[in-house]
């Protein structure tokens, strides 16, 4: 069985919400880097995609199975050197050149790709996929010049988790007697990567590093709330100001919980107690 994404901002005393990782309904994605506007109890993601974009961090990280499901409108309009007109999602009539992010796709069409080093592809008006890596989600604009464009599209993105077990590894927590799967995906100036897990944890809480062992940049911690709020809780504490996508996996049911730290703030505290709805 699947079940959809679960983002519930939750406010605590002393603690920050989730929103202040970039999930509140008023945030959403930039020219460059930008988080998730999450509409309330479901598996969405919102936000424009402005012309000048060449690829927009999203601040979704996706696994390998993930069924990602793309619905975009709006119009970008391209201008000289590059052919002129008004693009749908889908592009405008004219086929680009071997200088687009993607040629084989028309001028000011919808891109993505999962990665950094990734492989464009096409979105356009709408798209369903299996993440076949994993990675965050960048989208953006076909096109040679993208500073001169004008207009945005609106997209949607929704993502629906895959029920495989928990395997600790290099980069992977699991956490709450192995129920949940805790993966971590970073980006600093010029560099890119996925957390590492720390030797030392307990059976409901971790330690993650992103460049040296002795380096530890967060704690992440699940806990059993079900006989409190019949929820199951998220806290997380780091120290760095390192860019940062946390995510949160029920491997008994598929719900997904994503976090995102922009680069150059230091990451606030989260405690997050409706994160989960799935108990027992």
């Amino acid at each position: 069985m699947r079940r959809r994404l679960s983002i519930i901002p939750q406010l605590l005393v002393f603690l920050v919400s989730s929103a202040a990782f970039g999930l509140s309904p008023s945030t959403g994605f930039s020219s460059t880097t930008g988080a998730l506007t999450w509409r309330g109890d479901t598996s969405t993601a919102n936000g424009p995609i402005p012309g000048t974009s060449a690829g927009t961090i999203t601040g979704i990280l996706l696994a390998v199975g993930d069924r990602v499901t793309f619905a975009a409108t709006g119009t970008v309009n391209t201008l000289p050197p590059d052919p002129a007109g008004n693009a749908s999602p889908d592009g405008n009539p004219f086929p680009c050149t071997p200088a687009c992010q993607l040629p084989s796709a028309k001028f000011g069409a919808l891109i993505g790709k999962i990665g950094t080093d990734g492989s464009w592809f096409l979105v356009g008006s709408s798209k369903l996929i299996t993440a076949n890596r994993r990675g965050g989600l960048i989208l953006g604009i076909n096109d040679t010049i993208h500073n001169n464009n004008t207009g945005s599209f609106n997209v949607t993105v929704s993502v629906e988790g895959t029920l495989t077990p928990c395997v600790p590894g290099p980069s992977t927590l699991c956490l709450a007697e192995g129920r949940f799967r805790v993966e971590v995906a970073w980006r600093n100036s010029g560099q890119t990567g996925f957390g590492n897990a720390a030797a030392c944890g307990t059976a409901d809480s971790g330690l993650v590093w992103f460049f040296a062992q002795t380096n530890w940049e967060m704690l992440v911690k699940i806990i059993n709330g079900c006989g409190l709020n019949s929820r199951y809780w998220v806290f997380m504490a780091a120290t760095t100001n390192v860019e940062f996508t946390l995510r949160v996996t029920d491997t008994e049911t598929g719900a997904v919980q994503q976090y995102f730290n922009p680069l150059g703030r230091l990451a606030p505290p989260l405690a997050d107690t409706g994160a989960f709805a799935t108990c027992p």
